[in-house]
């Protein structure tokens, strides 16, 4: 790409949310929130069975159109600003073959999904499930216990 060197700065985390996508983290606050559940019920604890890795494949691959239009129309606006003269198919060919690139792993799916989003799919997914919702907080502070390998 004429502009490779900018492409390869360009990415960044949509939101702080983004950074908190860890799934050990996300499964291990998940099963404390649990525990805390039954314990202040007095009731015996649902089994917690990992998910979050699994979960968040599906909101990437269920976003995947979504993610990728987004993407595109912003490195087009980044682009006009710097007043590129690349052609319009040849632009869209170029961001489409760095989007794919960036979307072979995991952890940079992770980093471009929309984080929020992500995080509200999660408590509802617990809700139906445990009748929990996790907070960034509760992730960050399960990130502190352990050190997560980000994948």
């Amino acid at each position: 790409m004429h502009h490779s060197a900018i492409s390869r700065q360009f990415i960044v985390a949509r939101e702080i949310e983004n950074f908190l996508l860890v799934p050990d983290a996300i499964n291990h606050s998940v099963e404390r929130k649990v525990l805390d559940q039954a314990k202040r019920s007095g009731k015996a604890a649902a089994t917690f069975v990992p998910f979050a890795s699994v979960f968040l494949e599906g909101f990437c691959q269920d976003k995947k159109s979504y993610i990728q239009a987004q993407y595109l129309a912003v490195r087009r606006r980044f682009e006009k600003g710097g007043a590129s003269s690349i052609n319009d198919a040849t632009f869209n060919e170029e961001v489409l073959n760095e989007f794919e690139k960036l979307w072979v792993t995991s952890a940079s799916r992770l980093l471009i999904v929309p984080g929020k989003e992500a995080l509200g799919a999660i408590n509802k997914h617990l809700q139906g499930l445990y009748g929990v919702n996790i907070t960034p907080t509760s992730i960050a502070d399960a990130m502190k216990m352990k050190k997560f390998q980000l994948r």
